[in-house]
């Protein structure tokens, strides 16, 4: 979920300069899965959920791990600054290139942004052990022991291990 609150405001510091400015703040929830079955990395930690997994690869369930997997951040407040001139030239080359007074505007703008990484565009984590196994045989895998099969019981390559 993203939402975003902006709010705005413009100066007008001499006739032909105008100062606009803002702040934004935006709330950008990491996205996550229905069954929690993403993944992601804590140095140093080790998984209660993935036993056997190694050092740092953690689940959502993990002590720290929402379901997310990354915290919410709150604070992402966007400062944005604009101005707006509109050069005065009444004679001369310039005056030819510009219109004249009150024809052409110069703007320039700066802000701080934020944006969401989705998912799908970098890479979507089906394929992550313990869940992804379903790709390397017909049976899903027991979750208690993720490498082995739970309709047969066949124990499948780990690349943990």
């Amino acid at each position: 979920m993203n939402a975003g609150i902006f709010a705005q405001d413009s100066w007008r510091v001499r006739p032909n300069l105008t100062l606009n400015y803002g702040l934004r703040w935006d709330y950008i929830r990491p996205w996550s899965e229905e069954h929690n079955q993403i993944s992601t990395l804590i140095y140093g930690e080790n998984s209660v959920q993935f036993p056997g997994a190694p050092t740092g690869y953690v689940l959502p369930g993990d002590p720290g791990v929402p379901s997310t997997t990354a915290p919410t951040q709150l604070n992402d407040f966007s400062p944005r600054l604009g101005l707006a001139y509109s050069p005065g030239w009444s004679k001369g080359f310039l005056s030819k290139l510009t219109g004249g007074p009150g024809k052409t505007s110069i703007r320039a703008g700066a802000g701080r942004f934020f944006t969401a990484i989705e998912g799908l565009t970098v890479a979507y984590p089906t394929g992550n052990p313990p869940y992804g196994l379903t790709y390397l045989s017909s049976e899903p895998p027991q979750f208690a022991q993720p490498f082995v099969g739970a309709l047969t019981g066949t124990q499948y390559p780990s690349s943990f291990r």
